[in-house]
């Protein structure tokens, strides 16, 4: 159980499928399936900016779920008052409680701009 500052919202995406040109199963980001999960804190982690060839940022956030939630690592998040939405770093880790049961789920959301 997280605890009682968890008081975000994280809307998870997921991609639905449709065909391309030449008949194949496509991801479809632009119509992805939402999911809406409560109870969750979202912290920021790093920014960074990229000066070479073009000018782009890069901030990452870690999110603190609630147990048992549905997430994997092909998903993506949309944060409140992040406007954007952000990419999963690796595999969502699921930690155990000291008694044996799932406490929470962490993970690494990234986001590029610019």
């Amino acid at each position: 159980m997280l605890p009682s500052f968890a008081t975000q919202s994280v809307a998870i995406l997921r991609a639905t499928t449709t065909e391309d040109a030449h008949g194949n199963e496509v991801p479809d980001w632009a119509n992805p399936a939402v999911t809406v999960v409560q109870g969750c804190s979202v912290q920021p982690l790093t920014s960074d900016e990229v000066n070479r060839s073009r000018d782009a940022v890069m901030g990452s956030m870690r999110v603190f779920m609630p147990p048992g939630v549905d997430v994997l690592a092909s998903d993506r998040l949309r944060l409140a008052g992040t406007g954007g939405d952000y990419e999963i770093v690796g595999e969502p880790l699921r930690w155990p409680s000291p008694t044996g049961g799932l406490d929470h789920v962490e993970l690494i959301a990234k986001r590029w701009g610019g």
